[in-house]
């Protein structure tokens, strides 16, 4: 079931409107500055956040030319880069506490992306998944070194849904039995029909 900021009890974050018509550009850019003050103090006021701590998953390569768009001549055809989750525990303005899961990534079902289903013929999966890959954790056992339970977890979300698969963390045999996903709308719709350079990716 698809729910609204509302429904899921989260504030939007509208105090930025009022900028959006604002003409000539370096006048938009002074009431965007004045609204980041005024939303400051509301936000202080909200509630606060009680622990952030960050959890290394995975080490794994990522096309060159995609992270730095053929800015970078650099000849090797990949970088490797690190995929961190951040748990967040904070307390609402109703006083609940809540633990955010963000980018908790699967990285054993995200190793079925078309992506690196290919990676793994081409280099074969010894050297695709223990040569080019270091693994430093995963999602349940950070959890478990932290001392939170799977069913204390509200929310999950990610800056980029490409790579994900969350069959192992929502739905009825999902590790998170109250978790709900936080996605943006115009990226969710990606989904209805993927653009042809995303398709390794999805």
């Amino acid at each position: 079931m698809i729910e609204t900021l509302e429904t899921l009890g989260i504030r939007p974050v509208t105090d930025f409107t009022a900028a959006d018509g604002v003409a000539p550009a370096g006048e938009r850019l002074e009431a965007v500055r004045q609204a980041a003050t005024r939303y400051r103090e509301r936000f202080r006021e909200d509630g606060y956040v009680q622990a952030v701590r960050t959890c290394d998953l995975i080490t794994l390569p990522y096309p060159t030319q995609y992270a730095f768009w053929h800015a970078n001549q650099h000849p090797s055809p990949y970088l490797m880069f690190t995929n961190r989750m951040l748990v967040v525990r904070y307390v609402d303005w109703t006083g609940t506490r809540r633990t955010l899961l963000f980018n908790p990534t699967d990285y054993v079902r995200a190793a079925e992306v078309p992506f690196y289903k290919r990676l793994a013929e081409r280099y074969g999966k010894l050297l695709s998944e223990v040569v080019l890959t270091s693994r430093h954790g995963d999602v349940l056992g950070h959890l478990q070194r932290l001392g939170i339970g799977l069913d204390e977890v509200d929310y999950l979300s990610f800056d980029h849904l490409h790579t994900q698969d969350l069959r192992g963390w929502l739905g009825p045999q999902g590790a998170f039995p109250r978790a709900k996903l936080l996605v943006n709308e115009a990226e969710w719709r990606i989904f209805e029909r993927l653009h042809p350079l995303q398709t390794p990716w999805y």
